[in-house]
C-alpha cells in the first residue's frame, strides 16, 4: 500500500513561493500518512499526515527552505520503503523555464545520529529511491531542503512566473513475519491433600487458591488494544512551519552611544516559536561567519514579526572592508524556529548590507 505526496512550486517575478504536501494514503484516507501490509494493517505512522512538510513564502534566488517528516515503524515486522516519483506537471512563465529541472533538492535521513543523504540534484531527477529498511519500532526523520539557484537576472529570469507540481509516492512493504514457538506453559505445582481428618475451611480456600492461580497463570489470555493490533503510534504534534522574509538591500542601523549595529528581517512560524539565526557575510573572496543568537520569537496569527540581528562592534569592525566606500556586503542568514514538542524549522535568505 502506499502514499501520495506533492511538491507545489511556483516561481513568480523576484521570488518563489513552494510547498511539499504529504497527502493521505489512497486507500485508506484516514489512516496515517504511510501504511504498510498487503493485509491492510497501518505499520507505519508519519508526522506530517494531510500537512505540508516544506511551506516557504518569498523565497529567491540564492535562498533554501527546508521541512522534515518522520517516520516510525509501530508493528513488529520491518518493512522496506520506497520514494517514487508519480509525475511532473510544469507549467513554464514567459521566459520559458521550467522549474522541474532548475529547483535543487536534497532529501537526509536521520535514524538515531546517523545522518545520510538520499537525494541531492534537481527536483526532476528524484524518480525512484530504495530507502531501504525500516526495522520494527525503528524511528527515522528525512529532511527535504529546497534551494532555488542563484546565477544572476540573465539565468534567473527565465524562471519568474513559471511553476511545477511534483507527485511522490511512498511505499512500504512488510517483511515476512516469522510467528515464534509458544513457550511451555509452567508447570502446576501438585496439592497435597490433608493426611487426616476432614479439610478446613482454611485448607479448602488455600487448596482452591493454588488451583485458581495456577489457572490464571496459564490460561488467562493477554488482549491488546485496537490500536495495540494495527500499530497505530499516538499521534504527535504538529512540526514547525516557519516562513522567513524582509528586505533585501538594507542600511546597517547604529544606535547613538553604542558601538554595534543592527537589520531586521521578518519571520511567521506556526505555533509560536523561538527564532535562532547565524549568518555568513563575504568579504572580498573569504566569508566571515558569525555566530548564531536568539533574534525573538515569531507569532502564527496576525502579520510577521519583526526580528532583529544585532552586530557586536568586533563583528561590525570585521566587515568594514565589505561596507567600504559605498559598498554592499552579500549576507546569508540561516534562520531556525523551534517550539516544544514540535521540533523545529529552518530556512534560508540572502541579504545586502550598506553602511
Amino acid at each position: 500500500m502506499h502514499a501520495v505526496a506533492h511538491l507545489r512550486v511556483v516561481m513568480a517575478v523576484a521570488l518563489l513561493a513552494l510547498a511539499a504536501v504529504v497527502a493521505r494514503p489512497v486507500e485508506r484516507p484516514q489512516a496515517p500518512a504511510l501504511v504498510a501490509t498487503a493485509a491492510g494493517d497501518v505499520a507505519v505512522s508519519s508526522s506530517a499526515a494531510d500537512q505540508a512538510i516544506l511551506d516557504a513564502l518569498d523565497l529567491r534566488p540564492g535562498d533554501s527552505a527546508t521541512g522534515s517528516l518522520t517516520l516510525s515503524n509501530t508493528t513488529k515486522v520491518g518493512h522496506s520503503l520506497r520514494l517514487q516519483t508519480l509525475g511532473i506537471t510544469d507549467r513554464p512563465g514567459p521566459g520559458g523555464g521550467e522549474l522541474s529541472g532548475h529547483v535543487h533538492l536534497l532529501v537526509q535521513r536521520t535514524a538515531g545520529a546517523k545522518v545520510h543523504e538520499v537525494y541531492s540534484g534537481a527536483a526532476d531527477g528524484l524518480t525512484d529511491i530504495d530507502l531501504g529498511a525500516l526495522r520494527a519500532a525503528e524511528v527515522q526523520v528525512y529532511t527535504f531542503t529546497a534551494t532555488v539557484p542563484e546565477g544572476g537576472p540573465a539565468l534567473d529570469d527565465p524562471f519568474a512566473g513559471a511553476s511545477v507540481d511534483i507527485a511522490w509516492r511512498w511505499e512500504a512493504r512488510a517483511e515476512k513475519e516469522v510467528t515464534p514457538e509458544p513457550e511451555p506453559e509452567p508447570e502446576t505445582p501438585p496439592v497435597e491433600a490433608p493426611k487426616t481428618g476432614p479439610s478446613t475451611g482454611g485448607a479448602t480456600d488455600g487448596t482452591r487458591g493454588s488451583a485458581v492461580g495456577a489457572q490464571a497463570g496459564g490460561g488467562i489470555e493477554q488482549r491488546t488494544s485496537p490500536a495495540d493490533d494495527e500499530g497505530v503510534a499516538p499521534t504527535s504534534a504538529r512540526p514547525v512551519r516557519l516562513w522567513v522574509g524582509g528586505a533585501r538591500s538594507q542600511r546597517i542601523r547604529t544606535t547613538r552611544g553604542t558601538a554595534g549595529g543592527a537589520f531586521e528581517l521578518l519571520a511567521r512560524c506556526r505555533p509560536d516559536c523561538s527564532v535562532v539565526a547565524g549568518a555568513k557575510v563575504r568579504v572580498g573572496r573569504r566569508w566571515i561567519t558569525l555566530k548564531s543568537r536568539r533574534i525573538g520569537g515569531a507569532r502564527s496569527q496576525g502579520a510577521a514579526s519583526r526580528l532583529v540581528f544585532r552586530l557586536t562592534p568586533a563583528e561590525l569592525r570585521r566587515l568594514r572592508p565589505a561596507l567600504a566606500r559605498g559598498r554592499r556586503a552579500q549576507v546569508r542568514l540561516t534562520v531556525t524556529a523551534s517550539a516544544a514538542a514540535h521540533g523545529s524549522s529552518s530556512g534560508r535568505i540572502s541579504m545586502r548590507l550598506r553602511k
